[in-house]
């Protein structure tokens, strides 16, 4: 049983799944009404779509690796995805999604192999 701390040692995380992205949140058995409440605000902050989005990370990280070498370069470029530049191609199907990712991509990398 879960729900007995007597009978069980075994604890179960308040989960938000944005597969592939997941995150979860447990109290360690001390206070498990309090870890669903942080669980049912994080569900109303993390948009949905955000796993889309870790999807097409995993998808493209060898590529994304290849085209930003150089670390900074690539977290700059990442950075950027996050803060919001992907919002409405999310939003919009992920077959736009892909598109509009890619197109960051050979955007970031047209851009950084430039001169000054």
């Amino acid at each position: 049983m879960v729900d007995d701390a007597v009978l069980s040692t075994f604890q179960v995380p308040a989960v938000v799944d944005r597969a592939p992205l997941m995150v979860a949140i447990s109290s360690g058995g001390a206070a498990p009404m309090l870890a669903r409440r942080v669980r049912e605000r994080l569900e109303t902050l993390l948009d949905p779509s955000l796993g889309m989005l870790a999807a097409l990370f995993g998808r493209h990280r060898e590529r994304i690796r290849e085209q930003l070498p150089e670390l900074a370069a690539r977290r700059r470029w990442f950075e950027r995805m996050l803060d919001g530049r992907m919002d409405q191609s999310l939003g919009a199907g992920a077959a736009q999604a892909e598109e509009a990712f890619v197109g960051e991509l050979e955007r970031a990398t047209s851009s950084s192999s430039g001169g000054r």
